[in-house]
């Protein structure tokens, strides 16, 4: 079950381009199911599926966010004192009585920036930390300079930041405008946590009309029925608010306003002739548009934070709209926001967010120690960092040594997850500086080493790939050349932070799904898109295919994740093997998903399109087959300049569309010169499927008409499209391969 080598493998072929940006094992359908390691992840790439996960978002109370958060009850009466200090009330007013500015967009329209914002805030909670002794950080004014290390060019406007990286204009907040210090630019893993800010709606009217804020009055100040402000759920969100009971003052301010209970003597007001922004509307106290907008730009910063910014579990940040915070907290398995409060009114929870901020370790921030940097260590600042080549290098020259009896030295990424939902995948090369005795042969080698944040109750991939590897041991020792070699793997429960076992506890199973530091350990692999030789190619595809069905028939586990970054091969013996990757998304045949959310399995654009859908069926073999086809197609055709090229950028509606077209109607684009012998395969292969899927609508005919003439249905096989789709069709379909000469190649 080899081929020979006859031709070196190549740099990666074009398809690499192509495909690079679906290398990935896909998560709960939102963001880290689409978008994976490219360089060409920018905004409006993953914009559509940042929505998903938005809409999915959970919001709790400020006090829960506290204690489940934050890690700390919210004491107001902690901080009394710092409100009738001079200096403060002379840092709000000057923030209250800011100058707005009004700016013209492209289109003509004018519009309120909030840079008028930035420097009274940032001066007031630097000096609210300095007062209380807090060292831990500082606020520094961003905007406008983009983040390096991600192609995905934001630029949060207020970040946090260790006071050790304030240097050059930063220095000085003054320094802090009119293009920002662009030398002194941060990388994601410098961030701890940011501050958006936003114009309110209604501050926005009012100054479109008055010019500045400075000249209204806010005189509905005592609504006895105030409106619903922004994030303030209607009885048709309740399915994405905490049931959670809050402690509140009053349970009749909460139902109406959603506001904090104010205390006594917990707020500076300001003097009559100070502007009050207006609690921010909701439509019928839903979202609206801009409120959609404004979160899922938030949620970028913590997509980039946690694909971007080094080994992290969770990240934080807040939105500030005008006088009001809205704290927002992201992990693999959950976006939560709190209610918002207007902290202009409630300085004790603006002073209890800040003092919890100021005394906040690098792991309440989320970062997670499981490397050891090197002792010298400089960031590139050149332009292919800015285009999104710095997670290539991020973790280059760091150590792992958390494994028992494993140290490894980290060489270039391979692959990140570019996600937020999902396992967070990073896979890396690493050179062995110290192994068990059992693997000596290993010192000095390079392997593979892989990290993710994989659901808690999971079976592990060693578990997985080690019973796959037995039962070949047992029974076909020729198959073990086509699994893949796992050394060490194990899991870090201490770096689950205290946070997430208190949002499932709080949550439940439902809504969180609990995770765990994975980090595994196996022989590096080839990519099959290295092979440029057709016969190779199509030998290898095949030996995959075997080891596929071996695994369902014999070993009874069913991959799940058929795609062409889980296509390897390595050589042996001057022979190449193909290997089947990946064993993260593999189920023992007969079990449920051990995983709570609820997931469709594979990678998107080699997703059978019956996984497409927001409630998909049980993963079957014919899935995967249909997978198979994809992986060939854009192995072999002529994908640029092709409807196929869009395929990892399509959202499942459209991309469940596409696929019918291509199975059913259209076909799919011709093969590659020099790869034109798979042409037969495809074809054979589409015409499986078609066959199937037309037996199926005829049996839904079928089944209308029975129950119009009130007679039995017909049986339906949909396992195997009646029959149409099994292994047995799906080899006859690989029989025969022709050279590009017309030759038979195998």
């Amino acid at each position: 079950m080899a081929t020979e080598r006859t031709t070196p493998p190549n740099s990666a072929s074009a398809v690499d381009s192509v495909t690079e940006s679906t290398h990935s094992t896909p998560f709960s359908g939102g963001s880290g199911s689409n978008m994976a390691s490219t360089e060409h992840h920018y905004h409006d790439d993953y914009l559509p599926f940042l929505k998903q996960d938005v809409s999915k978002m959970q919001v709790i109370s400020v006090e829960d966010f506290f204690s489940w958060i934050l890690g700390k009850k919210l004491e107001r009466n902690r901080f009394s004192d710092v409100i009738e200090n001079p200096a403060f009330k002379g840092f709000l007013e000057k923030y209250i009585r800011a100058k707005p500015q009004i700016v013209a967009r492209p289109t003509g329209a004018s519009r309120l920036a909030e840079t008028y914002l930035y420097h009274p805030f940032v001066e007031m909670a630097n000096w609210y930390l300095k007062e209380m002794g807090y060292k831990n950080v500082v606020f520094c004014r961003n905007d406008p300079i983009i983040v390096l290390g991600s192609a995905g060019e934001r630029k949060p406007d207020v970040l946090n930041v260790d006071p050790s990286l304030i240097k050059g204009d930063r220095i000085n907040i003054d320094h802090l405008s009119e293009g920002g210090p662009v030398g002194d630019a941060f990388y994601w893993s410098d961030i701890p946590g940011y501050w958006e800010f936003k114009p309110d709606e209604i501050s926005w009217t009012k100054a479109k009309t008055a010019g500045v804020l400075d000249d209204y009055r806010k005189s509905d100040r005592k609504k006895k029925n105030p409106k619903k402000r922004k994030g303030q759920p209607t009885t048709a969100d309740t399915a994405h608010v905490s049931k959670k009971k809050s402690p509140q003052t009053s349970t009749q301010e909460a139902s109406n306003s959603g506001a904090l209970p104010e205390s006594t003597g917990s707020s500076y007001l300001a003097p009559p002739s100070a502007p009050q922004s207006e609690e921010p509307l909701a439509v019928g106290g839903k979202w609206t548009a801009q409120d959609e907008k404004d979160l899922v730009q938030c949620a970028s910063y913590g997509l980039e934070m946690l694909s971007n910014g080094g080994v992290r579990s969770h990240a934080i940040g807040v939105l500030v709209s005008f006088n009001w915070l809205e704290l927002l907290y992201y992990d693999r398995s959950i976006i939560v926001k709190s209610q918002p409060f207007n902290f202009v009114e409630d300085n004790l929870a603006f002073f209890a967010v800040l003092s919890a901020f100021g005394n906040f370790t690098r792991a309440q921030w989320g970062y997670v120690g499981l490397l050891i940097p090197p002792q010298v260590s400089e960031k590139p600042a050149n332009d292919n960092t800015k285009k999104g080549d710095y997670w290539r290098i991020m973790h280059k020259g760091h150590f792992l040594t958390a494994l028992e009896d494993w140290t490894l030295e980290l060489g270039d990424t391979l692959f990140r997850s570019h996600g937020l939902i999902g396992r967070g995948t990073v896979v890396a090369e690493a050179k062995v500086i110290k192994c068990p005795r059992d693997r000596v042969q290993l010192q000095d080698e390079t392997v593979v080493v892989k990290w993710s944040w994989v659901p808690k109750t999971r079976t592990s991939e060693a578990g997985f790939v080690g019973t796959a590897r037995e039962q070949a041991t047992n029974n076909n020792p020729q198959m073990l050349d086509h699994l893949p070699e796992v050394y060490c793997s194990q899991d870090f429960d201490h770096f689950t932070p205290e946070c997430q076992l208190l949002l499932h506890d709080n949550l439940g199973n439902d809504v969180y799904e609990k995770r765990v530091l994975r980090v595994m350990i196996q022989k590096k692999l080839t990519p099959i898109t290295k092979i440029d030789d057709p016969k190779q190619l199509a030998e290898i595809y095949k030996q995959i295919f075997e080891c596929y069905r071996w695994l369902y028939d014999k070993a009874l586990i069913i991959h799940r994740d058929i795609s062409i970054s889980n296509f390897m091969y390595h050589e042996v013996d001057g022979k190449l093997y193909g290997v089947l990757n990946d064993f993260d998304l593999a189920l023992r045949l007969g079990k449920k998903s051990e995983s709570t959310s609820k997931q469709r399995t594979g990678t998107k654009p080699f997703m059978a399109k019956d996984l497409l859908v927001d409630e998909p069926p049980e993963h079957l073999y014919r899935h995967d087959l249909e997978s198979f086809l994809y992986v060939l197609v854009f192995l072999t055709c002529k994908i640029e300049n092709s409807p196929l090229e869009k395929w990892a950028e399509l959202s499942i509606n459209d991309l469940y569309d596409k696929k019918t077209t291509v199975i059913l109607e259209r076909p799919f684009p011709s093969c590659k010169n020099g790869f034109t012998g798979f042409d037969l395969w495809i074809l054979n292969m589409r015409k499986m499927f078609r066959k199937g899927f037309t037996a199926r609508n005829d049996h839904a005919d079928e089944v209308k008409l029975a129950q119009i003439n009130n007679t039995k249905p017909p049986a339906f096989n949909d396992t195997t499209l009646d029959d149409e789709v099994t292994f047995d069709k799906f080899a006859a379909a690989m029989a025969a391969f022709k050279s590009a000469e017309g030759e038979d190649a195998l």
